[in-house]
C-alpha cells in the first residue's frame, strides 16, 4: 500500500505542476503589464498556483486516510465501523477542520476570480448595456463568502474541536444508544444545546449527486456537566428498525449525521459529527412509538402560535383545520431568486448561448412556483364522518378535492421539504395505491403528527398500529 500510495501522489503531483507553473508564469509577466491587466494577470496567477497547490496538499490528506483505511479493513474486513481511526478508538471527531479548510479554499478561488471583472468591466458601456452591472453579483457573492468563512473561523478559534463518545460501536437500528459530546464551552447556553440526528441519502447520477433526508430526531439538552476542558453534553436516542443502515459504497450513499448547536453571546457554538450505524443482526430492542398514543385525546391539542395550525369545529360536526404558511426564511428565498435571475441577466447581456439562459430560466421558474406555494400557500381541511374535502390556497385561489372517509386506507405524515438543513413535513391521505396531500410544509413533525391524528379521529379511522 506504500508504494500504492506514493505513487497516487506523483501522479496528483504531475497534473498539478502545470497549474503551479502557468500561475507563477503569469504572476511573473506582471511587470509588463499595467493597469486592468495588472490586476486580471495577478489574480489569474493567483488562481492556478493556489488550485495547483491545492491539488497537492489534498492528495497527501486523502492518500494519508486512505493508507490508515486500508489498513483497518484488512484487519476488519467484516466490521465497517472499525474502518475510521476515529469510529475504531470510540472517539468521534467533528467535522470542522476539514469543511473550514475547504471553505477557505473555494473563498479565495471565488474572490480570485470575481474581483478582476471589477477592473475588466467596460465600464463606458454601462450607459448602453445597464445589465453590465449585474457582473457585480460575483463580487458581492465573494464578500458575502469571505464574511462567512471570517464567521466559521472564529467559531473554531473561539470553541475549538469537539469529540463525541458514545456506549455502543457500531450505533445499530433498532436500538436505543446514549452518547456524550466534549465541548469546549465554558458558559451556559442560554437555551441549551439543541442537537438533530439525520439519516441522509445522497444519490450520485453522473456528474451531480442529490440529498434527501430519510429520517431525522431532534432534541434540546439544557443540563450539562461542567468540566475545566468545558461542557460535557450527554444524550440518547432510539433509532427505529426499519431506517437505512450507513452505506458508503455504490451511487446510493447513506449516512448518519449529528448536528449540535448552541446560541452563544457572540459567536454561536455548532459542531457536526458522522455515527456508525451499521446493522448487526441482532433483535431489534426498539420499536417506534406511535404518535400520538393510543391513551392520547387527541381533540385537547392546541397548536402553538407559531405554528400557524387553526383548529375550529363545524356547525354539523367534524373540524376545519388551517395550514398557513411559512413565517421563516422568506428573505433569504427571496434574496437567493434575485440571484438566480440576475446571473440569468447576465448571460442575456453578454451573449451567452440561448441554451443557458433558457435552462437557467426554466429552473428558476420550478424554484419560483415552489416558492410561491411554501411563502403563500396554504391547507384547510373539512373533515367528519360523511366526507373529507382537502384545498390548497393561493391568496384565497385554489381547487378542492373531496374523499369519502369509506375509500382512505391511511392518513400519515411524510418529509416534503427542507429547510436549513432541517425537514419539513406534510400530512398524506391514503387511498390504496393513491395519495393525497391533504397540508403542507408544517415546521415540527410532532405538529404533522397530531394534524394527521385529529383528521383520522375526525372521519373515524384508527390509529396505525
Amino acid at each position: 500500500m506504500g508504494k500504492g500510495r506514493w505513487a497516487a501522489v506523483g501522479c496528483a503531483t504531475l497534473f498539478a505542476l502545470p497549474f503551479c507553473g502557468a500561475g507563477i508564469a503569469t504572476i511573473f509577466s506582471v511587470p509588463r503589464s499595467h493597469g486592468h491587466d495588472l490586476a486580471v494577470r495577478i489574480a489569474a496567477g493567483s488562481v492556478f498556483l493556489i488550485a495547483g497547490l491545492a491539488i497537492i496538499l489534498g492528495a497527501i490528506v486523502v492518500s494519508r486516510a486512505t493508507a490508515s483505511s486500508f489498513q483497518l479493513r484488512q484487519r476488519y474486513p467484516d466490521q465497517p465501523w472499525m474502518w475510521r481511526d476515529d469510529w475504531a478508538a470510540n472517539a468521534i471527531n467533528d467535522r470542522g477542520a476539514f469543511g473550514l479548510a475547504t471553505f477557505w479554499i473555494f473563498t479565495i478561488i471565488w474572490n480570485l476570480i470575481s474581483f478582476p471583472l471589477i477592473f475588466a468591466m467596460p465600464w463606458r458601456e454601462v450607459r448602453n448595456q445597464p445589465a453590465v452591472v449585474f457582473v457585480f453579483l460575483f463580487p458581492i457573492i465573494g464578500v458575502l463568502l469571505f464574511i462567512g468563512v471570517l464567521y466559521k473561523s472564529g467559531q473554531r478559534m473561539k470553541f475549538g474541536a469537539s469529540v463525541c463518545h458514545v456506549d455502543r460501536m457500531p450505533i445499530a437500528p433498532g436500538q436505543s444508544f446514549h452518547g456524550e459530546l466534549e465541548t469546549r464551552v465554558r458558559d451556559q447556553p442560554p437555551n441549551g444545546f439543541v442537537l438533530r440526528l439525520t439519516c441522509v441519502q445522497r444519490i450520485s447520477r453522473g456528474r451531480s449527486s442529490s440529498e434527501t433526508i430519510l429520517w431525522q430526531e431532534s432534541q434540546t439538552v439544557s443540563l450539562v456537566t461542567p468540566s475545566y476542558e468545558g461542557a460535557r453534553v450527554q444524550f440518547t436516542f432510539a433509532i427505529p428498525a426499519d431506517v437505512e443502515a450507513s452505506q458508503s459504497a455504490g451511487a446510493s450513499q447513506v449516512s448518519w449525521r449529528l448536528e449540535v448547536s448552541a446560541e452563544m453571546p457572540g459567536i454561536d457554538y455548532s459542531s457536526t459529527f458522522e455515527l456508525p450505524v451499521f446493522a448487526t443482526g441482532g433483535k431489534p430492542a426498539f420499536e417506534q412509538p406511535v404518535w400520538p398514543a393510543p391513551q392520547v385525546d387527541v381533540s385537547r391539542w392546541i397548536p402553538a402560535d407559531d405554528s400557524n395550525i387553526t383548529i375550529a369545529p363545524m356547525p354539523g360536526g367534524g373540524e376545519e383545520l388551517h395550514v398557513g404558511p411559512a413565517t421563516i426564511g422568506r428573505s433569504g428565498f427571496v434574496l437567493f431568486t434575485l440571484i438566480w435571475f440576475g446571473v440569468i441577466a447576465v448571460m442575456f447581456a453578454f451573449d451567452a448561448p440561448v441554451f443557458f439562459p433558457i435552462l437557467f430560466s426554466a429552473f428558476g421558474l420550478l424554484i419560483v412556483v415552489i416558492g410561491i406555494d411554501w411563502m403563500i400557500g396554504r391547507s384547510i381541511v373539512r373533515a367528519d364522518r360523511a366526507t373529507l374535502s382537502i384545498r390548497r390556497t393561493w391568496l384565497g385561489y385554489g381547487s378542492s378535492r373531496t374523499i369519502a372517509p369509506k375509500d382512505i386506507t391511511a392518513i400519515t405524515t411524510s418529509i416534503g421539504g427542507v429547510q436549513n438543513g432541517v425537514p419539513l413535513y406534510d400530512v398524506v391521505i391514503r387511498c390504496g395505491p393513491k395519495k393525497f396531500g391533504a397540508a403542507k410544509y408544517i415546521r415540527l413533525k410532532h405538529d404533522a403528527e397530531m394534524v394527521a391524528a385529529r383528521m383520522r379521529k375526525d372521519v373515524g379511522l384508527a390509529t396505525p398500529a
